[in-house]
């Protein structure tokens, strides 16, 4: 008997997802293939307690002006202190990244959740070397260069790539329309989904349940194919419908039940 655990999606292939809190946005990337890897930015970890093949850690940055020691918080609990991540990050990523190349990388998926505080991350640690309370406009090619040199690594790497954000909405001045976007900095919220393969929106809902007019239940699906509210959405390489399941094994088998036997899924 076939298992969805047999199925293969191309290993380069990356995804976005886009949400608010509580649209299960962590625990899509636990349902990728195994075994996981997770830069966990926003400390939600928590979500996915108990999973084997998952292995993560935490880059999670205290307030400017709060210290450890102020706090009872420590750099092995995944706290550092503002403006102190994101170089800890480079250093994992740099390391993992030698991994692949020297073909001792166990992963078959890297996730990154969230991309929203990842960003808050490089922002602050570039605030701090240039003694800035906020961006100005000098301080933007620095946190480009990041996210190029970051996405530059991701890109390459044969891993399934998962990265989430957080949502924000903004009202388009030209259409009037509120638009869904991902949380992160200026410009780049307009632009980061072309770095991606597939960018979804995940979505909860209560709806009825059939036969039983007077109940309910809760689902939680993507949404796939872009409207006038979220343009970004997109399944370029694999054309998934909108109102899949937010799970991973969901999306493969609708790759392979498009791909006939032998194909390479």
């Amino acid at each position: 008997m076939p298992s969805t655990a047999d199925i293969r999606i191309d290993s380069d292939s990356s995804f976005l997802i886009i949400g608010d809190s509580g649209t299960k946005k962590t625990r899509f990337i636990g349902t990728c293939p195994r075994p996981i890897y997770v830069f966990d930015f926003d400390k939600g970890m928590s979500s996915l307690a108990g999973e084997k093949d998952i292995d993560y850690d935490t880059f999670r940055e205290l307030p400017e002006g709060e210290t450890l020691s102020k706090t009872g918080r420590f750099k092995d609990e995944g706290w550092y202190a503002y403006g102190t991540a994101w170089p800890e990050f480079l250093k994992k990523l740099n390391q993992l990244g030698r991994s692949i190349d020297d073909g001792s990388c166990k992963y078959r998926t890297i996730g990154i959740d969230s991309l929203t505080l990842m960003t808050d991350a490089a922002q602050s640690y570039i605030l701090k070397q240039n003694g800035r309370k906020a961006m100005e406009q000098r301080d933007w090619g620095a946190f480009l260069s990041n996210m190029t040199m970051v996405f530059s690594q991701l890109t390459g790497w044969p891993l399934i790539k998962v990265l989430t954000a957080h949502i924000k909405r903004d009202e388009n001045q030209l259409t009037q329309v509120v638009e869904k976007l991902p949380l992160v900095p200026g410009q780049f919220a307009g632009k980061v989904s072309a770095l991606f393969d597939e960018v979804y929106f995940a979505n909860v809902a209560s709806v009825p349940v059939p036969g039983k007019p007077l109940e309910r239940t809760i689902q939680w699906t993507l949404q796939t194919t872009p409207d006038s509210v979220a343009k970004q959405a997109k399944s370029r390489k694999y054309n998934i419908p909108s109102g899949v399941p937010t799970d991973f094994a969901e999306i493969a088998k609708h790759i392979a039940s498009r791909r006939g036997p032998g194909e390479r899924t």
